[in-house]
């Protein structure tokens, strides 16, 4: 069977980019072109259905397309003709109409208001099927070459062909997903570069392994800050400070905020080689209320033990900072905490807002791209043309979505990434089909 469209990949980049380019042919009054999906999986949006724990944040709300490229790092300049063609809020109103309702959270993260990521996926897959769409489940594509009809992929005892190929089968991240990177060499023997694999949001494991005390514990907005600690034990040079969102696992960190400097560690692994294998350690340290200064700190716990002085300073400190914590304080202050609140003294307090804004681990590594929510490497952008998501060394090759080598926080960008350059894409591949048609 010929198609006009063959799509490597049913996740959420390639449902998109199927079902747009056939609604974008209707709109142009062409012919119903014949696309068809190659999901090597059972069921498509493995991926999908797991991102944001099962809630799928699946943009992040910006206007200014310029900003919200610089999010991506140095390579985010090339998204710019994409998002502008397909911005955060055209992502809105498009699940919205297709009966998806939105809600956004903090950082301008949007949510499906029903907090289950399988109504976006449902919604994409009634997209394909209004426009007719075949999808092809457990058909892994093995092979693509050039033909003189554009391209032959080869998937075990099957063999489809295709005017056009839209790549969009995923990067390196979550292989248990589908999402395994087997099909980088079939586009590295068309003429293309790969480049190796690096986890970019990525859990931390520390080096104390008490930290698994307070698995499941989170912190809404944590201040972190890391330092390059000498074997001394000294202060140290502070080389990053952010902020956001942090869940503690049995293992070390995890969460948006923690997800989001992962890369830097790694790069700063790089930096301080030589120092690290002299001794120096990574140490980081959290602010668990990053917004208020020691002063204030002490004043609320001045008036929580006011108010009831008879009782146990660890009970009545307890909203403030859970008792989870405090045997990682000094066994002094522990003693303390277990005293009547009316006797914990100002040396304690000071102690103890000390430790609330100034509680430290020691890195020790970076999990592996297995467990990567997005993982770098693929294909450089310098081999893209990103006004229309073609290969600059393949005509009629088109990629998109994870399988680019960009830099994506945490917070719905790398889903935006995946619906701006599917949609682009689809578009591209049309017109170019138009235009095809009109030279004959």
């Amino acid at each position: 069977m010929h198609y006009d469209i063959l799509v490597i990949g049913g996740g959420p980049s390639g449902l998109m980019t199927a079902g747009r380019a056939a609604e974008y042919a209707a709109e142009c009054g062409l012919p119903a072109p014949k696309i068809c999906i190659l999901e090597a999986n059972p069921e498509p949006g493995r991926k999908l259905v797991i991102s944001g724990g099962g809630r799928c944040n699946f943009t992040n709300v910006q206007t200014d397309m310029i900003a919200l490229a610089n999010c991506y790092g140095r390579e985010g300049k090339a998204l710019i003709s994409p998002f502008r063609r397909f911005s955060p809020n055209d992502c809105i109103s498009f699940f919205e109409n297709q009966q998806v309702p939105v809600k956004v959270e903090a950082e301008n993260r949007a949510f499906p208001r029903s907090d289950d990521s399988r109504s976006i996926l449902e919604a994409l897959l009634d997209y394909i099927r209004q426009g007719r769409v075949e999808l092809k489940l457990e058909t892994r594509a093995g092979a693509v070459y050039r033909d003189d009809t554009g391209f032959r992929i080869d998937c075990g005892s099957q063999t489809f062909h295709g005017t056009r190929i839209i790549a969009a089968s995923g990067g390196f991240a979550r292989k248990d997903t589908g999402s395994d990177g087997s099909v980088f060499p079939m586009l590295q023997a068309l003429g293309h570069t790969v480049r190796t694999p690096d986890a970019i949001l990525v859990p931390v494991e520390v080096k104390e392994r008490r930290v698994s005390r307070l698995m499941g514990v989170s912190i809404q907005d944590c201040g972190i800050s890391l330092y390059l600690e000498p074997p001394t034990g000294e202060a140290g040079k502070l080389l990053e400070k952010r902020r956001g969102k942090l869940l503690f696992t049995h293992f070390g960190l995890s969460g948006p905020g923690i997800l989001n400097l992962s890369a830097r560690l790694g790069e700063l692994e790089q930096e301080y080689r030589d120092e690290l294998s002299t001794g120096h350690t990574i140490r980081i340290e959290l602010d668990m209320f990053p917004g208020r200064d020691e002063g204030e700190l002490d004043r609320n716990v001045v008036k929580l033990l006011g108010a009831a002085p008879k009782k146990l300073a660890a009970n009545i400190l307890d909203p403030l900072y859970s008792r989870r914590y405090q045997e990682f304080l000094p066994s002094q202050l522990q003693s303390a905490l277990e005293g009547r609140g009316g006797e914990f003294s100002r040396q304690n307090r000071r102690q103890l807002v000390h430790a609330m804004k100034r509680l430290s681990f020691h890195y020790k590594r970076r999990l592996s791209p297995d467990h990567a929510v997005v993982a770098r490497g693929g294909i450089p952008v310098n081999e893209v043309d990103f006004r229309r998501m073609e290969s600059k060394k393949v005509p009629g090759l088109y990629i998109i979505g994870d399988m680019l080598d960009i830099n994506r926080p945490s917070g719905g960008y790398s889903l935006q990434l995946c619906w701006s350059t599917a949609w682009t894409a689809a578009e591209s591949a049309i017109n170019a089909s138009r235009w095809q048609n009109t030279d004959r």
